[in-house]
């Protein structure tokens, strides 16, 4: 199972920065897995055992920001998590680190002998915050890597596949780069090329999924994720089975489930799975405990739960550690929370119990309460954190920019924004004004193809698109945003130089003017420009004997002599 999520920017502790910073910041989101990942065959490379499967969550509810910055004045890496610095020489992260600036390196043209850009030889101070459980089975790791391979490849201009990368600090990280419901594909090849994330179905698909964390333990599992299943691999034949025989068949099926959005296939199987997953912890030696008493009170409350309704209704699922994941479907969500209150009511935080995504109240039959509700245990739960899956684009467009135009903030930056939409829109309407050719006042001015199909709709907005003053402020307007994005600064210089050229324009008085087409003039018959036909049409005699008549004559004489011959004998 991974997960991932998102918190908003908190600022990087570090020195002043000097003009030359760049900053970045990224939203990320959090994946549930459903078919759990079962070890590796290759911990360098971070190559699983078999394939997993899992779904984006709701980044309002579930999120990790991660924020970064590089400058000339940093003397080394350094990394905070949650407020605090931690060790930057992490295998995992350098080999992250390393990976981004070699991709950056090779897009600029360099080799790996060449000496570095600038930029890529400045260090990075990257910041990463939770709001969520860290490192309790939640997979905290996966968020991180993620936030941290997106963030930095705005940074450094990376685009494309980047799951590989991720891969290398956390395998679920991989999965966390898509949206929807995404499978980590297990591949073939010993470099693990083929290993890398792959989309099953849109994040727009199975709208009425409801997802219920129930938070058991904030605190450190005992046993990390990569050290666990490590000795499971080493130990475990339950794993080895599991990996060949059971988990294509079960990836297969989930598949289908999900596409055909069947709530009682997917959830019986999801159960299934989360408990052979942790049968292989049992079965590692020494064995593994992730799950504790008040993680199997959730499962058997679970299935009291399906038993009275005759049907899956819910579905839970744990990854390394105590807490509870439950899917279900929205109809299902407010009698289900009611029952989880009942089964554990909360202590101290009844206001706070329920987090994220509202739920409404619910009554409760009094069948149901002697069937499902077995000896409540107050205080067992933390909080439950009701979410959905993600419904939006992944990642938000991170702020990159001068240092000066970035986020220092001190208490939080809030909501990462994007220039990028309103910048395109802007230059659709500048193309769409600046089309048309105007009429010049000496000269003539050949049309552009359709040019009078713009025409017509720029001549409606009148003096706004006629006067020069106006195409000049609203172009030095456009240039201003355009300069804080590196990818739109030659756009920049092309509207401030166009803004100062109409400003000259207005000042020596000129507009304007739409062309308009010409009326065709009808040709003159009788006179002006078209003589009269001629009256001797051709052929003409010779010049000498062309002679006028008198026109009383009845008879004219032919000036030249006529032969006819006859026979060979003339006349």
């Amino acid at each position: 199972m991974s997960a991932v999520g998102p918190c908003w920017g908190k600022p990087v502790p570090r020195s002043p920065p000097s003009p030359g910073d760049r900053k970045g910041g990224i939203s990320e989101i959090t994946l549930v897995g459903f078919v759990l990942k079962g070890g590796k065959r290759d911990e360098e490379l971070i190559l699983p055992i078999n394939s997993s499967l899992s779904v984006t969550l709701h980044q309002d509810q579930l999120k990790t920001t991660t924020t970064a910055a590089i400058s000339r004045d940093f003397k080394e890496d350094r990394l905070w998590l949650n407020g605090e610095e931690v060790n930057v020489g992490h295998p995992r992260l350098q080999s992250c680190l390393r990976e981004m600036r070699r991709l950056a390196r090779k897009r600029r043209g360099g080799s790996a002998g060449a000496a570095a850009p600038l930029s890529l030889s400045y260090k990075v101070h990257v910041a990463s915050v939770n709001n969520f459980p860290t490192a309790a089975g939640l997979a905290s790791s996966a968020a991180g890597y993620a936030c941290l391979v997106h963030t930095l490849a705005r940074l450094y201009g990376e685009e494309g596949e980047l799951s590989e990368v991720a891969r290398q600090g956390s395998g679920s990280a991989c999965r966390s780069m898509l949206g929807g419901f995404v499978q980590w594909l297990m591949g073939e090849r010993p470099d693990g090329k083929d290993s890398v994330a792959q989309q099953v179905a849109p994040d727009t698909h199975w709208p009425e999924l409801r997802v219920l964390i129930l938070v058991v333990s904030a605190e450190k599992k005992p046993v990390g994720s990569t050290a666990g299943m490590q000795t499971s691999v080493d130990t475990s034949r339950l794993l080895k089975h599991r990996a060949e025989a059971v988990v294509p068949e079960r990836m297969a099926q989930m598949i289908q489930f999900i596409r055909q959005r069947d709530f009682e296939g997917f959830g019986q199987l999801t159960m299934k799975d989360s408990n052979q997953f942790h049968a292989t912890c049992l079965d590692t030696f020494p064995p593994i405990f992730y799950l504790n008493d008040i993680s199997r009170r959730i499962i058997a409350l679970a299935h009291r739960f399906n038993a009275h309704h005759g049907k899956t209704k819910v579905a839970y699922t744990f990854d390394a550690g105590p807490n509870a994941v439950v899917f279900t479907l929205a109809d299902t969500v407010d009698e289900f929370v009611e029952v989880v209150k009942r089964s554990f009511p909360p202590e101290s935080n009844g206001d706070q119990f329920l987090r994220g995504l509202p739920a409404g109240p619910a009554l409760l039959s009094e069948e149901l309460l002697s069937t499902v509700v077995l000896e409540p245990v107050p205080g067992a739960i933390r909080y439950i954190l009701l979410t959905k899956r993600q419904k939006e684009t992944m990642f938000a467009q991170p702020r990159v920019g001068n240092e000066g135009g970035a986020d220092q903030g001190g208490g939080g930056t809030g909501k990462l924004f994007s220039l990028t939409g309103p910048l395109r829109a802007a230059g659709v309407f500048v193309c769409l004004l600046e089309y048309p050719r105007g009429k010049r006042k000496k000269g003539s001015t050949m049309e552009r193809c359709g040019q009078k199909y713009l025409t017509a709709v720029v001549k409606v907005f009148g003096p706004v698109t006629r006067n020069y003053y106006v195409r000049a402020i609203l172009h030095a307007a456009l240039a201003v945003p355009a300069g804080f994005l590196l990818s739109t600064i030659l756009g920049t210089a092309c509207l401030g130089i166009a803004s100062a050229i109409y400003l000259l324009a207005a000042i020596r008085g000129e507009e304007w003017n739409p062309i308009e087409q010409k009326p065709q003039e009808r040709p003159q018959v009788g006179g002006g420009t078209i003589k009269q036909p001629p009256t001797m049409p051709p052929p003409r005699p010779p010049p000498e004997t062309r002679k006028k008549q008198p026109a009383e004559e009845a008879s004219q004489e032919n000036p030249i002599p006529v032969t006819i011959e006859v026979g060979g004998v003339g006349r």
